[in-house]
């Protein structure tokens, strides 16, 4: 079966600071290192024929990191890319609601009727990351590969396996660092095997900084 093993990059210190990054590289803090390692051991032996990963560092290093021990190299992958946040880039989360306090309240609300100021849409993200995953899955039919990005790409990416529209893009958590597995079954359906899966982080000192929204 094809197996995708889809994992949200670690942390960086704006995912502690609750920062907006999108399009700004921000690389991996120390404890975002520390939970790439820890995903590259749980996915060990894992049988990976190909590790593809968003252009943005934090994405890239991650990837490295799981790669490694395959002694495959990553492929970087546009389609994988994170939501460009536009001008609410490199600002605080209080700083956004003080400034756009009505865009900011339906982000948190309805996230998916969002146009970020200069910046994308999820409806944006959602098309350009599942025709990667489309793309890639096929490239890739009876193997197992996996896809490095970021919260919201992951989040639409499990949306459009399980089904969903953009509408539940909320309600599906993506913890810096965690583990998606998605199978594709005899039938063409994607099944999820795990979920947000975060296990392999118990013993990272700070490595469990909860996806809030």
């Amino acid at each position: 079966m094809t197996t995708l093993y889809i994992v949200r990059h670690g942390q960086t210190a704006w995912n502690r600071d609750k920062v907006f990054r999108g399009s700004i590289d921000v690389p991996l803090s120390e404890v975002g290192v520390e939970q790439a390692r820890a995903a590259a051991r749980r996915l060990a032996d894992v049988p990976l024929a190909a590790c593809y990963a968003s252009p943005m560092g934090r994405a890239r290093e991650t990837a490295r990191l799981i790669a490694a021990p395959h002694g495959l190299e990553v492929a970087v992958e546009p389609g994988l890319m994170d939501l460009n946040n536009g001008q609410w880039e490199g600002k605080t989360e209080r700083d956004v609601a003080a400034e756009w306090p009505d865009l900011s309240a339906l982000w948190r609300s309805r996230p998916h009727e969002v146009q970020f100021p200069g910046g994308e849409s999820l409806a944006v993200v959602r098309d350009r990351s599942s025709e990667a995953v489309v793309r890639l899955a096929a490239r890739h039919e009876g193997e197992s590969i996996l896809l490095v990005s970021h919260r919201a790409p992951c989040r639409l990416i499990c949306c459009t396996l399980l089904g969903l529209d953009a509408t539940h893009f909320a309600a599906v958590r993506q913890d810096n660092a965690c583990i998606d597995i998605f199978q594709r079954d005899a039938t063409g359906r994607w099944v999820v095997r795990l979920l947000n899966g975060v296990d392999h982080l118990r013993d990272v000192k700070g490595g469990l900084l909860a996806d809030d929204f």
